[in-house]
């Protein structure tokens, strides 16, 4: 039976700056990654397997996190389980599959309530 597959890119940086950072390091960006209850989540693992290897300081995770998360709190649940198998600091940037194309609190707070409150980095 034939099933969506998302396609998974990786952008990897080594980053070396003087005054501020003054050693290099890593950061994997992910992005679209569509994860939800379905079958192509075990492709996922492999991305997971490959970054764990990398070992980055930082992964960037940006939306599309979820294929359907603003509309099923499961496709959430699954995400977070996932992404939870990266070993290193996670910062996730949520998009519109899991907030919806107008933001709404209801979308926010369904968000929130399984991956946390935002983070400011300011």
């Amino acid at each position: 039976m034939p099933y969506k597959l998302s396609l998974v890119f990786f952008i990897i940086l080594t980053i070396s700056c003087s005054g501020l950072i003054k050693n290099k390091f890593t950061i994997v960006h992910i992005s679209d990654v569509h994860l939800g209850p379905e079958k192509h989540n075990l492709i996922f693992n492999s991305a997971i397997k490959k970054i764990n290897e990398i070992n980055p300081d930082i992964v960037l995770c940006t939306g599309d996190i979820t294929n359907d998360g603003k509309n099923n709190p499961d496709y959430l649940t699954t995400a977070k389980e996932l992404l939870s198998k990266i070993n290193s600091k996670l910062i996730l940037i949520p998009g519109n599959h899991e907030l919806g194309n107008i933001l709404t609190m209801d979308n926010l707070k369904r968000y929130r309530t399984v991956f946390g409150e935002d983070f400011n980095y300011s």
